[in-house]
């Protein structure tokens, strides 16, 4: 059991744990998943609707402490910290809109690795 400074510490933590857990389980193994598809980026809008609505869901709580708990974050370290606490939920973020945009594919993380398709 972990000992917070603040009701609003506990709450945060508890909702950003509730969706960094949601993007490992779910987000970024669909990402990947979604890679093999011939068209990716419906499904892709498809998961980011439904990722973005459970954080909004599961979000009650924390948007009533948003305010005060965001006023410890100021600036750029701030904001870098707060951050680093959603870390896979952002990552899952960013992967899915990016190939919801057609701007990430399997040929490109090919590509990136340094893999040409025809070596699998």
């Amino acid at each position: 059991m972990m000992i917070y400074s603040s009701r609003e510490d506990a709450i945060a933590d508890n909702y950003f744990n509730k969706i960094n857990v949601l993007s490992f389980s779910t987000s970024i193994p669909a990402s990947i998943t979604i890679l093999t598809l011939e068209h990716p980026q419906p499904i892709a809008w498809f998961f980011l609707g439904i990722t973005t609505l459970f954080a909004l869901k599961e979000g009650k709580g924390y948007k009533k402490i948003s305010h005060s708990y965001v006023a410890k974050y100021k600036g750029l370290m701030g904001n870098i910290a707060l951050l680093r606490k959603m870390n896979l939920f952002c990552i899952s973020i960013v992967i899915l809109t990016f190939i919801a945009l057609g701007e990430l594919s399997l040929e490109s993380v090919y590509q990136l690795t340094g893999f040409k398709i025809s070596d699998l």
